[in-house]
């Protein structure tokens, strides 16, 4: 094969690949929203879910200020939490 048939197949290959993942995901997609409606919900109602009380927690937590900077670069800080710099 030439060097331009071969960009051609890889091409039709790429190609191909997408299509085989699209066609995967919505039989997927089918299967779930399949297993859903056997609980009585809809797809949409179980991925739509507002955030944990844990996820919104860590949401709000604000970042803490430097405690710590090293003296021959001010750019080198330290909060006091986590492992000491070197």
């Amino acid at each position: 094969m030439t060097l331009k048939q071969l960009y051609k197949l890889q091409k039709d290959v790429e190609n191909a690949i997408q299509v085989a993942k699209s066609r995967e995901l919505e039989l997927a997609k089918k299967k779930l929203e399949k297993e859903a409606q056997k609980l009585g919900y809809s797809l949409s109602e179980l991925l739509d879910s507002p955030p944990s009380k844990e996820t919104a927690q860590r949401a709000l937590r604000k970042s803490v200020a430097p405690k710590y900077q090293n003296p021959a670069n001010h750019d080198e800080t330290w909060t006091g939490r986590g492992r000491k710099p070197l």
